[in-house]
Formats: C-alpha cells, structure tokens, sequence
C-alpha cells in the first residue's frame, strides 16, 4: 500500500478514491436495492 501512495499525488490519490466510491455505491445500490 505504501508504494502505492508514494507513488501517486494526493490530487491522484483523491480522485482515485473518489472514482472508486462512486463506482462502489453504484454497485451497491445495483445489488442492493429493495
């Protein structure tokens, strides 16, 4: 992990977890809506 974030710009880093939240919750509430 800490390569990882070595290697990457905390602009970078944020907008990857930003992209991957959204991508998550859409997942979710896809397999999770009732």
């Amino acid at each position: 992990m800490s390569q990882v974030e070595l290697n990457q710009t905390p602009s970078e880093e944020t907008t990857l977890r930003a992209r991957g939240y959204r991508i998550l919750k859409k997942l979710g509430e896809g397999s999770f809506a009732k």
